[in-house]
């Protein structure tokens, strides 16, 4: 796919969307960005004789050039949303003449269900946040607590040996720290506490 022509072709029909909002054949309110994105990259697919979803960082980079003005963690996110409304639209034999046919499709779309079914599809593979080396810690010791409480002698050993980690490094980062301690008359004491 020739990226400067499809990208030609992203900002035509992205604008024509536009215009076809601004003017009284539109029945509704405007598109979402994510909807908007997946009816630029459906029109364009089948201009070009690609897939929508190949097509949709091209449309997403169209519609926020007409001043939208997205931050790139937004634009991020309704890509993501157009590529779960495109694994929904029928989109195949759209074309430019297509225009209110396609924003009918695409608006017609339940955009929690087309996510929902996205991530069902990927089966946790992409999006979402990653899980954070806290939380895994988390994580670990919950599981580590849970077979103490069932009995087991070496989750229970593991989980005093955690504790005993934890205590001595408060103990340091305590000894680390000065001791505000305020008087009556409203002066402050500093105490550095010594081994």
């Amino acid at each position: 796919m020739d990226l400067d022509l499809a990208a030609a072709v992203a900002r035509r029909h992205a604008q024509a969307l536009e215009d076809y909002w601004r003017t009284a054949e539109s029945s509704g309110a405007p598109l979402a960005a994510s909807r908007r994105i997946a009816a630029v990259a459906c029109l364009g697919a089948a201009e070009l004789g690609v897939a929508p979803a190949a097509l949709a960082p091209v449309a997403a980079a169209a519609v926020d050039r007409l001043g939208n003005g997205y931050s790139a963690a937004s634009l991020k996110k309704h890509l993501s949303e157009a590529r779960a409304v495109l694994a929904h639209a029928r989109c195949a034999g759209a074309t430019g003449q297509d225009l209110a046919a396609v924003a009918t499709i695409v608006a017609d779309i339940s955009l929690a269900e087309a996510r929902r079914q996205r991530a069902q599809a990927l089966a946790g593979r992409k999006g979402g946040r990653p899980r954070t080396g806290r939380r895994k810690a988390l994580d670990a010791v919950r599981r580590l607590l849970a077979r103490s409480e069932q009995g087991d002698a070496v989750a229970h050993a593991e989980l005093r040996e955690i504790e005993a980690a934890v205590a001595r490094a408060h103990l340091a980062r305590a000894k680390s720290r000065p001791i505000h301690v305020r008087s009556e008359a409203s002066t402050s004491i500093q105490v550095t506490p010594t081994a």
